[in-house]
């Protein structure tokens, strides 16, 4: 009985060993239990340029311990990676270059993959000069300077020196101008744009707020639209921005009221026009209906605005149709505004009135600049409108609103 027992172990202590060796050996390279997935491809700029010392890496699973694999590509942009794992999880791959957008997509951790990169390339905005107090070229030093995309994403910020010097630079995949924002309490925020490329030897000048101007904001508005008393509200922001305000109710006589606001101001006063209405377009011209007998068309508008003495004239019109009043009433030293183009409605609400109108005066009593607050309403506009609505601006200002009053 000893003896029998004595073989048993004896086969236990060869046999085990023999099979765990079996089983850890790898079969072709591969540890068992694990299996090989690749990705291939090319990388290449959105012209077709291949991108060579591109890094391209592969995660997925947990940080700890998943999977997280880099290479980079070829002198002709084309990249290879074969991954040994125990994983099949859904992953990230993504190509990324210095001085192009990176780019991402998934991949399953499973068989041979082909997955080619297309990114866009960043454009680089350089600017270098000096701030002077308005066309004195007496220097301005504290002054702080910013550097914008297109799309209104801070790209860069500095403060001029003691001699007014400024340099800054920034990078943005965003098409269309960069804008040099220059400000300090006590003036005039300035707004100056440029294109990509080296910008050097600015002279940015900034006026100092005059304390005796008068700030006064005048609404014209149809009762049957003003839901929730929305225009009252507005008001009140542009109370609390230091402004005198009037309001039309359901105007039978706006070119008078027009007339008397031309006798009221003067060239440094601050003049804030708003008009509320249906809309239409007709005869090269959009029309706001005011009231049940009062219709104001662009053109008309155009014409008594055109007859004040302010350099400080911004001008918003919520209506259906209403680009006809940005393309009348564009000029130097005003904002223009219209709900949207010529050709699309504008949509509102019963609770708070028009969606663009409520978003722009909310940004603003936040402390939104003036482009600030309109790109975040158009932007909202067009998303509450499911894309109907399409508002329209133009910006001939020599500084920005809201800002450093």
């Amino acid at each position: 009985m000893k003896k029998r027992t004595i073989i048993i172990s004896l086969i236990l202590i060869f046999i085990i060993p023999i099979n765990v060796v079996f089983i850890t050996q790898s079969v072709n390279g591969a540890a068992p239990g694990t299996h090989t997935f690749s990705c291939y491809g090319s990388v290449k700029s959105t012209t077709g340029v291949a991108l060579s010392g591109a890094t391209v890496a592969v995660r997925g699973g947990d940080p700890d311990v998943g999977i997280y694999v880099t290479t980079s590509t070829d002198g002709n942009g084309y990249y290879t990676i074969t991954i040994q794992t125990s994983l099949y999880v859904t992953c990230q791959i993504t190509a990324s270059k210095s001085g192009y957008n990176s780019q991402t997509k998934t991949v399953y951790s499973s068989g041979s993959n082909g997955i080619d990169f297309s990114l866009l390339k960043n454009r680089y905005c350089y600017c270098s000069g000096t701030v002077y107090i308005d066309d004195t070229f007496t220097i301005l030093a504290g002054a702080t300077v910013k550097l914008y995309s297109s799309g209104g994403s801070l790209l860069a910020t500095t403060t001029s020196s003691a001699s007014g010097w400024f340099t800054l630079s920034g990078s943005t995949s965003a098409t269309g101008d960069f804008r040099l924002q220059i400000s300090k309490t006590g003036y005039q925020t300035t707004s100056l744009y440029y294109g990509e490329g080296y910008n050097t030897n600015i002279e940015a000048h900034i006026m100092p707020i005059d304390s005796t101007s008068d700030k006064l904001a005048f609404f014209f508005y149809n009762s049957e639209l003003n839901f929730g008393n929305c225009v009252q509200t507005y008001a009140s922001v542009m109370a609390n921005e230091g402004f005198t305000t009037h309001l039309y109710e359901n105007p039978s006589l706006t070119s008078t009221y027009l007339r008397e606001i031309d006798i009221m101001e003067g060239p440094s006063d601050y003049v804030f026009l708003y008009f509320y209405g249906h809309g239409y377009y007709q005869n090269d011209d959009s029309h706001v209906e005011l009231s049940s007998v009062e219709t104001l068309a662009s053109s008309v508008l155009a014409y008594y605005v055109d007859l004040f003495e302010s350099t400080n004239i911004f001008i918003i019109v919520e209506s259906c149709y209403s680009g006809g009043f940005v393309d009348d009433l564009s000029a130097p030293n005003r904002f223009v505004i219209s709900s949207t183009d010529q050709d699309s409605i504008s949509v509102g609400n019963r609770i708070n009135g028009g969606h663009f109108s409520g978003k722009f005066f909310y940004e603003v009593s936040w402390g939104n600049s003036d482009i600030g607050a309109y790109i975040s309403a158009a932007i909202f506009a067009d998303l509450l409108s499911l894309g109907l609505q399409d508002p329209m601006y133009n910006d001939q200002l020599p500084y920005t609103w809201f800002l450093y009053w």
